[in-house]
């Protein structure tokens, strides 16, 4: 896996743990990602439409709810992986010397503000291990 990707595979270096959003956020309550997108194609689907049925009854089953019931406001969890570039795939993309990837990965709660975590580009070489979701 050494082509660049977005929303797709990505490998993290098997010494390094995971990167993971440490900010404390409500998560008693929520959405699965999954239902988010059912709940857009339905819109978009039902665009200068009424809703069939069926429809409406899938869209009613999306609600949000308590999805994980050990998980608590302040444990960390897992970033999704947004993509993966590498610097001879786009242009302009410059990293630091020694650096020609960069991975970018997302917190799925609102706004961190100036406070949001990041990582610094990698510079390849190790084994690398899939994502953990």
């Amino acid at each position: 896996m050494d082509e660049s990707s977005i929303a797709g595979p990505l490998m993290w270096p098997a010494d390094e743990p995971w990167p993971v959003c440490t900010a404390v956020h409500p998560k008693g309550r929520g959405h699965l990602l999954s239902d988010v997108h059912l709940r857009r194609r339905i819109t978009h689907a039902t665009r200068g439409r009424d809703c069939t049925a069926e429809e409406l009854l899938l869209r009613r089953g999306l609600t949000s709810r308590l999805h994980v019931p050990d998980l608590r406001d302040a444990d960390p969890l897992p970033l999704p992986a947004v993509a993966r570039l590498h610097t001879r795939d786009v242009p302009d993309l410059v990293g630091p010397d020694g650096c020609d990837l960069l991975q970018v990965f997302w917190c799925p709660f609102e706004a961190h503000g100036p406070t949001a975590p990041s990582r610094s580009p990698s510079r390849g070489g190790g084994p690398r291990t899939p994502a953990p979701y």
